[in-house]
């Protein structure tokens, strides 16, 4: 019975175990913060996203992986620029969103549908989120322009004595 390379002094260790995410890492942000967290909400933690606004999802693992496939609102996501390691660890990873949607998503969703660690152990649909781990944080995707309120719109002047001219 050998434990240990006579030659190298390399030793084997069997991975049997599927990789997990690891427990409270998950974060939703976007790229303009300037716009989260809108008043009008009755949450002050949505993140609000238009058209053309990157979202992004962070995530960490138990134990490297290699491209992880990940959907942020009905978009599966699995190339290297859409789901990019953070570190050269192989165990923090952001996906990246861009929308292009019509109207309104009142609760964007996230998941992990697939990770692989470097032994080949594979745990398929991993996980979904609608609210992050860090700042139990929601996204939500507003690509409807504002509006004014029909019967709203209303004119005066500041002499209004004038007013009515004949």
């Amino acid at each position: 019975t050998f434990t240990t390379d006579e030659v190298n002094s390399a030793t084997v260790k069997i991975d049997a175990t599927p990789p997990k995410l690891k427990t409270g890492t998950v974060s939703f942000t976007t790229a303009d913060t300037s716009n989260d967290d809108d008043p009008d909400l009755t949450s002050t933690n949505t993140l609000l996203a238009k058209n053309g606004e990157a979202i992004y999802f962070d995530f960490e693992t138990e134990e490297r992986i290699e491209n992880p496939s990940v959907t942020i609102n009905g978009s599966a996501l699995s190339s290297l620029s859409d789901v990019s390691p953070l570190d050269s660890t192989g165990t923090k990873w952001r996906a990246t969103y861009t929308p292009s949607v019509t109207g309104e998503v009142t609760t964007v969703v996230f998941s992990v549908d697939r990770m692989e660690d470097p032994a080949g152990n594979i745990v398929d649909q991993v996980e979904t989120f609608t609210t992050d781990e860090v700042n139990s944080a929601t996204v939500k995707i507003d690509a409807t322009p504002p509006k004014l309120k029909t019967g709203t719109v209303s004119f005066t002047t500041a002499d209004t004595s004038n007013d009515d001219d004949p």
